[in-house]
This record gives structure tokens, sequence and C-alpha cells, in this order.
């Protein structure tokens, strides 16, 4: 009996080591819309930074700029490329950021941790939304300003 039900458990542990969840397959529905969210997303779009000081309240300063997207090398990722007349934004995310539908808009964020590499944006907490073909995000960066660092938030609105 001990030997039948020693064999029982055995044979339970080994199928139960091949089992896997569903969150795990990697076939997650994204949506029930027609497009892939990245391909909706990537084009260029024009409009402008609004720039506002630490306290993220008071606008500094607004300066047109011009955002790239295009669809990334993997489903639900996009590439990401700011240029404007603002030096401080002016470069790409040195990582894809991640885009999925959330209803019938389109929500994408940055993976990219906040550095000073030469030639990319480094945003720390790059968000945002495209929603009736109207593109907007904000991020925050730090920089040096003299002896001291400065972090300031970038809003930015535009369309294709």
């Amino acid at each position: 009996m001990k030997k039948t039900l020693y064999c029982l458990m055995a044979v339970l542990a080994v199928c139960f080591s091949f089992v896997s969840c569903d969150d795990d397959d990697f076939n997650v529905n994204h949506g029930t819309h027609a497009q892939l969210p990245e391909t909706v997303l990537a084009g260029t779009y024009s409009g402008t930074y609004t720039v506002f000081k630490a306290d993220g309240v008071t606008v500094e300063k607004t300066v047109p700029g011009t955002i790239t997207i295009a669809a990334g090398e993997n489903k639900y990722t996009a590439t990401f490329v700011s240029v404007s007349e603002e030096a401080v934004v002016n470069g790409a995310e040195q990582n894809p950021i991640d885009v999925a539908w959330a209803n019938d808009e389109i929500k994408f964020w940055g993976k990219t941790t906040p550095g000073t590499t030469a030639g990319f944006l480094n945003s720390a907490v790059l968000n945002g939304t495209l929603s009736n073909g109207a593109l907007t995000f904000r991020f925050s960066k730090t920089v040096r300003s003299g002896r001291k660092t400065v972090t300031n938030f970038y809003n930015f609105e535009g369309t294709k």
C-alpha cells in the first residue's frame, strides 16, 4: 500500500511540474482592435512642449517639438525620438517604449532608467496617450544647472 501511494505521489509530482499558468504563455489579449497599437501610434507628431519648473505647476516656457514614433521589433513596443529647440528633450528613449490599447485610446510608457547617456532622452516616468488623433505625454528629467541638479517636468501635446 505504501509503495503504491509513494508511486502515485511521484507521478503526480512529475505531472504538476509540467503544468503552466495562463499568464505565462504570452498570448495576452490586448483588445479586440483590428490593428496593433504600435502601427496606429507610429508617425511624426508636431506640437509644443510645456516646460514646468520643479514644483510641477509653474510654467517656465513653451517650445515647439516633433516626436517620431515607429513600431518596435517586438509586438506592443515602439521606438521614440524627440526633436526640439529645448536641448534637454532632444534624443531617443534608450529602450523601446511599451504600447497597449486602453478602450479606444492607445497608452504608452517608457522603460528607460534616468541617466545622462549622450544622445538619449533618458527620461523618468515617460507616459502618454493617443486619443482622437492627439498625442499627449509627460515625463520628468533631472539635469545639472551649474552646481545644482534641477528636475523639470515636460508635457507634450501634438498631432500628426
